[in-house]
């Protein structure tokens, strides 16, 4: 049984999406989030210098924790205070979901790769939970495999190679079976690690200039996601 478990995913073709800017459009209020944090880490006479909004959520406590494990603050749980900061993007990502909205001409690209054969899995910094809710909101569950959110990663998402190989192990598929298509340059790194094919999608919030860095790369806008599955076909070698 092993055996035709590896044959099969030797054959196999494998399309990873990205979740928000690739699928599906997300209006999360970030800034919100990040004030609420900030907020949190107040109260635990963090100083005003270490909470620096501009910041991701996640450099925020990583910069909170730090200078609290350097000034001797063994008075803060920081794993509590980590679960009271998840709870806040969990609700703020919850009520995105509600209001989210289907990039445009996504279905018929799912559409197309299934009829190709292709198999299809949503690699998301979303709870998994969160993206399942989503997807089946907009009636495209159907179409994916498997969905690998940031709690199954151990702490080790995107653009950390783990979160693509918990995908690829999941469903029996070689790196060189499969393409990453993302919107951010963290999609297209974790790609690059795997030795993955890989697409990005560039859009007013990651341009080509976020980009530059890798070396041909194949890519389409949000204005000609008619291209987008015969680029990803092209990539796997799907006739």
């Amino acid at each position: 049984m092993e055996d035709d478990v590896s044959a099969r995913g030797s054959l196999e073709k494998l399309a990873i999406f990205d979740l928000d800017g690739t699928l599906v459009h997300f209006a999360i209020d970030w800034k919100g989030a990040r004030l609420e944090v900030v907020k949190v880490l107040r109260t635990l006479a963090i100083p005003e210098s270490i909470l620096d909004i501009k910041n991701s959520i996640l450099d925020i406590f990583k910069n909170a924790k730090e200078h609290g494990i350097e000034s001797g603050r063994s008075d803060i749980d920081w794993e509590d205070t980590r679960g009271t900061i998840m709870e806040i993007v969990e609700r703020y990502e919850k009520e995105a979901t509600v209001i989210s909205k289907l990039v445009d001409g996504i279905e018929n690209v799912l559409s197309m790769l299934e009829s190709k054969g292709v198999r299809m899995a949503v690699c998301t910094l979303n709870t998994t939970m969160n993206a399942r809710f989503v997807l089946e909101k907009h009636e495209i569950d159907s179409f994916f495999d498997f969905i690998a959110g940031r709690d199954r990663t151990n702490g080790n998402f995107k653009p950390n190679p783990t979160h693509g190989q918990i995908i690829l192990d999941h469903l029996g598929i070689q790196p060189r079976n499969a393409c990453m298509i993302g919107d951010h340059p963290a999609d297209i790194e974790m790609a690059n690690a795997l030795h993955m094919n890989a697409i990005a999608v560039l859009s007013e919030r990651h341009g080509m200039g976020d980009f530059e860095q890798f070396r041909h790369l194949d890519f389409v806008t949000l204005n000609d996601y008619h291209d987008l599955a015969g680029k990803i076909l092209n990539a796997l070698e799907v006739v």
